[in-house]
């Protein structure tokens, strides 16, 4: 999934995006740019680092400080949020701040953290965050998580001609893109919807999350204002699935208030041994088990049918 933030519109006429030298120096100062002023120009170095300590001063919603020489930290924040207009190689941020494209700074990618990693099985990506994602041949790119809740390339990389597409990275983010947003359905390998990136295999699914150190079990995923739950499956089918699907499946296995038409246990014996996540339960006269909340229910080995030979309807089998 390619997201872009660029809003274009067409120029009205030349007049409407030229400015005047001192109306551009009004602009500038309205920016608090740093540097050393020279007339209209504005001398800078040609990266931007965001690298510093967690309890270093610094903007509200960054890591640390935002060291730049061109542009105030809070424009280049909301520059990468995605909210401007480009015209030529004006810029106009939403509020009516100007500045030229070719102010906009390269960001120093090898002072960002990497991407980051859970903590009690959830992976918070922040809001306004800068982060470093290195592919498998060692190219690293940044990454920006929107205070909307989904990441992307920053913007600024793009504005700045220091943008690299790189298919790795966009199958990253757009991994984590679609568990922010709660939804858990990948294309196979593959697929012709997604040709860029291939599709996602089971093992592409696993490796995500286990190189983000999420294990077995119920976890989180929060990008900017979104978070949603999930459990990690180790089920061969399918090893992601929404928190509220695992409750309605754990309920229909564990609740007498089913009946017996609807049990997904209908047409199996009671007293029949069901392996879960390699230990047995017995099935009860009333067609449920007593299965402990949390229990991986989607790795599953159910008996078939006697009377069809089937398995039972909408659960995952692991033969």
């Amino acid at each position: 999934m390619k997201i872009n933030y660029l809003s274009h519109r067409p120029a009205r006429n030349t007049t409407g995006y030229r400015i005047a030298g001192s109306k551009l120096e009004e602009m500038l100062n309205k920016l608090n740019m740093g540097g050393t002023q020279k007339g209209n120009q504005t001398s800078r170095t040609d990266k931007v680092s965001l690298g510093g300590s967690r309890n270093s001063e610094g903007p509200e919603g960054f890591a640390g400080p935002l060291y730049i020489t061109a542009m105030n930290e809070k424009v280049f924040h909301k520059l990468n949020e995605g909210n401007f207009t480009q015209i030529g190689g004006w810029i106009e941020l939403k509020g009516g701040i100007v500045f030229k494209a070719s102010d906009v700074p390269k960001l120093d990618v090898d002072s960002l953290s990497n991407v980051p990693t859970a903590e009690d099985n959830m992976i918070d990506f922040g809001s306004a965050r800068y982060y470093k994602y290195t592919n498998s041949a060692g190219k690293s790119l940044a990454i920006f998580s929107m205070p909307g809740g989904a990441l992307c390339r920053p913007v600024s990389e793009e504005i700045s001609g220091h943008a690299k597409y790189d298919s790795e990275t966009e199958k990253y983010i757009n991994f984590w893109n679609a568990l922010g947003d709660g939804q858990p359905f990948f294309e196979p390998p593959n697929s012709p919807y997604l040709p860029e990136y291939g599709g996602y295999s089971n093992e592409d699914l696993r490796g995500y999350l286990d190189e983000a150190g999420i294990s077995k079990g119920f976890f989180t995923v929060k990008i900017g204002a979104r978070k949603s739950e999930f459990f990690y499956s180790d089920s061969k089918h399918n090893p992601i699935h929404k928190k509220e699907d695992y409750d309605f499946r754990y309920y229909t296995m564990t609740s007498p208030d089913f009946s017996y038409e609807k049990s997904v246990f209908k047409g199996i014996e009671p007293g029949t041994e069901i392996t879960i996540s390699g230990e047995k339960y017995t099935l009860k006269e009333d067609l449920t088990l007593d299965i402990p909340y949390g229990t991986d229910i989607f790795d599953i080995q159910m008996p078939k049918y006697k009377s069809t030979g089937r398995t039972s309807a909408g659960i995952d089998v692991r033969v």
